[in-house]
């Protein structure tokens, strides 16, 4: 599943949707199947991310972002949850909704910094 994420976040960068909804599906109905909870959690925040690149979905982005940190609660593995909350931050930030999005960035940052990623480092 972790393959099939990084395959569909490939998609997304390229803007190829139709290739990303594919794979970010197939990722999210794999990780349902075995009760891969990491992989759920991961793969719906990609599908947050495809509403948004190609829907400008905001309100559902913000669900989807809300659903997959649910998902990344029920797990001790951690790993990209940084894009959750900064999904979840930008879709409150999109829908003038500041005072919202800002717990979420710092979020962001905080887990960026505990998983070790500086290259996506947002400002502060």
């Amino acid at each position: 599943m972790d393959c099939l994420n990084r395959i569909t976040e490939y998609y997304i960068s390229i803007a190829e949707k139709d290739s990303a909804t594919f794979y970010q599906d197939l990722a999210y109905k794999e990780a349902k199947k075995i009760n891969y909870i990491h992989g759920v959690g991961e793969s719906i925040s990609t599908h947050a991310e495809l509403v948004r690149r190609f829907e400008d979905n905001f309100p559902l982005e913000q669900e989807l972002a809300l659903e997959s940190l649910k998902w990344f609660g029920k797990t001790d593995n951690k790993k990209n949850i940084e894009s959750a909350y900064l999904r979840l931050s930008f879709s409150l930030f999109a829908q003038s909704c500041y005072g919202q999005a800002i717990p979420s960035q710092e979020k962001a940052i905080e887990y960026f910094r505990k998983n070790g990623i500086k290259k996506n480092l947002p400002m502060q």
